[in-house]
């Protein structure tokens, strides 16, 4: 069985802000998400800072924009972030859980595809995670799975075998937050690359690394540009095979988001 996953983090749920930090819908934006989806066709959509919230001014039905006939998404603002995490299937969602901290949100899913069960987390921690939260978070994931497992999302964390220079990410770091020596601890703890390396020891494989040895970017586009770095993954455990995975790079994955969608093509 072969089955394609697509995680894709939309920027405000496709809402920007104005001078007056008001959130306000782009439909450009979201005609081109619409269009990219359509062309790449995946079984499984991972969608990160999505805004179904309870919050009833930014809410959006995922399933009928990107016509999927199952979702799940957490429904529940939190005090430090505004932006939901879900994910669409073709195939019927029959378990269903969701885990919210103070600063996260992570859901678990269970598929049927054919006769066969896997297993889907989404996750995505908040930048402003402690490194210690962080990895609480992780360690917890980790400690519910159950193989076959994925999982994706934007993990706001560098990979150890992208190798990355410090100075540049320092430079880029500093002209953001016009503070050299604030940018130089955040860079210090980035390059420690500590989720990735966590993952990497738990028999998971990076979909990315296992079909692409060149070093690429998901985050930022022409869109919105800063420091380019992968931080959007979906792994998967070794009972999937790997046959293709990429970041998509076109004229509408330049204007749809912030981030590149990221695929993964397996057979289990």
């Amino acid at each position: 069985m072969k089955i394609k996953i697509i995680e894709y983090n939309l920027l405000n749920g496709f809402f920007d802000r104005n001078k007056e930090n008001i959130l306000l819908p782009n439909e450009e934006r979201k005609k081109a998400a619409q269009k990219i989806i359509k062309r790449e066709n995946p079984d499984i959509l991972v969608l990160t800072e999505a805004d179904h919230t309870k919050n009833k001014k930014f809410s959006q039905d995922y399933k009928k924009i990107f016509n999927y006939p199952y979702g799940f998404f957490v429904s529940k603002k939190l005090p430090h972030r505004d932006f939901g995490i879900g994910l669409l299937s073709k195939f019927p969602i029959f378990e269903k859980t969701k885990f919210l901290s103070l600063k996260s949100r992570w859901i678990k899913t269970s598929l049927k595809i054919g006769n066969k069960i896997i297993n889907i987390d989404v996750i995505h921690p908040n930048p402003h995670n402690t490194p210690q939260e962080k990895e609480s978070l992780f360690k917890d994931l980790i400690k519910r799975k159950e193989n076959p497992f994925i999982v994706a999302g934007d993990f706001n964390a560098i990979s150890p075998k992208d190798n990355y220079n410090e100075n540049e990410l320092l430079k880029n770091f500093s002209r953001k937050l016009k503070d050299k020596q604030k940018a130089k601890k955040i860079v210090e703890e980035i390059l420690k690359a500590k989720t990735i390396k966590f993952l990497l020891k738990q028999d998971l494989i990076d979909t990315y690394k296992e079909k692409n040895k060149k070093k690429d970017y998901s985050y930022h586009t022409k869109l919105s540009g800063n420091n380019l770095m992968r931080i959007d993954y979906i792994f998967c455990s070794k009972e999937f095979k790997v046959l293709s995975s990429g970041i998509i790079k076109n004229r509408l994955t330049e204007i749809a988001s912030d981030h590149y969608p990221i695929f993964a093509e397996l057979e289990f």
